[in-house]
């Protein structure tokens, strides 16, 4: 399951000396107002593969396709 962790955090999170309840507190649900949905570039797509480790697959992407 994919946990996200708030950037200030990260760091922390990646301690070697954290103990089982510490790890603990990074578990709990990201506050939602601070997310964002879009479509992406199918970057797995030969086609697109150059695409693979950039910011382009971050980037809103249209699918004709997909509109109602």
């Amino acid at each position: 399951m994919l946990l996200l962790i708030p950037v200030n955090n990260a760091l922390n999170y990646l301690n070697e000396n954290l103990n089982t309840n510490q790890i603990k507190e990074f578990i709990k649900p990201y506050n939602e107002n601070e997310m964002k949905a879009h479509t992406v570039l199918r970057f797995q797509r030969k086609e697109f593969a150059e695409y693979i480790n950039s910011p382009k697959v971050q980037e809103f992407h249209n699918y004709p396709e997909l509109a109602a």
